[in-house]
């Protein structure tokens, strides 16, 4: 089993510097996983790095974690932007923890015409933003991923597009195509819009239960 991964808010530390837990995350780390002094963790900043160390003490309510390893590190294309409109109760802290353990960089929640979901107070989105941001930040930590997935809300549908130069995919119930076929680099040239016979086969599929988001399935997309 791999060492339990920790987020620390700071630089690329040195070999033998310490670096210090959240209360929140010392109290997992010790009550939960039971952790002691020498046992081996991961950390990361969510942004730059990630590296290696061994615990070694708690001091006023943080657990004090001796660096043993810490490299630079960037993000792997393609760059994956998730945008939809927030649905209601827990669903939408659900969707942002799958999202963020699949390995999703940034998601974007829409304020669409038909939203059922909407957040005209500053303060209060604010505040929900930061609860959905510490979903993520956990499921990255459960998932054991350096990044965590950014959550931003207030865009139009209209800011979900403006990609360029990147490529832009819309989910569809009743695609025919695979989002590998989609991605950069793939010579399937699934980036297009489908001929009548996919749209039956896919209406067909849509009502037998085959198609949806278990597979993955997109239809159209557009590319610089």
């Amino acid at each position: 089993m791999s060492a339990p991964l920790f987020f620390v808010d700071l630089g690329l530390p040195e070999h033998g510097e310490l670096a210090y837990l959240t209360p929140e995350d010392t109290k997992h780390a010790l009550r939960s996983l039971r952790l002691r002094a020498g046992d081996e963790v991961s950390l990361a900043d969510g942004r730059s790095w990630t590296g290696r160390g061994r615990l070694v003490q708690e001091e006023g309510g943080r657990a004090a974690v001796e660096v043993t390893e810490a490299r630079r590190v960037v993000r792997r294309p393609p760059l994956v932007s998730i945008a939809m409109a927030p649905p209601k109760g827990d669903r939408l802290a659900w969707a942002v923890q799958k999202l963020a353990e699949i390995g999703a960089d940034e998601l974007l929640l829409m304020d669409a015409d038909r939203s059922v979901r909407r957040w005209r107070d500053q303060d209060r989105a604010g505040r929900v933003l930061g609860r959905l941001g510490l979903v993520a930040r956990e499921a990255a930590m459960q998932s054991r991923r350096p990044f965590v997935m950014e959550v931003v809300g207030g865009g139009a549908v209209a800011d979900a597009l403006l990609v360029e130069p990147a490529r832009a995919v819309m989910l569809w119930e009743g695609a025919v195509h695979p989002l590998q076929a989609t991605l950069p680099g793939t010579d399937d040239p699934g980036c297009r819009h489908p001929s009548h016979r996919d749209r039956r086969r896919g209406r067909r599929r849509a009502r037998a239960g085959q198609a949806g988001t278990s597979r993955l399935d997109f239809a159209r997309c557009r590319s610089s």
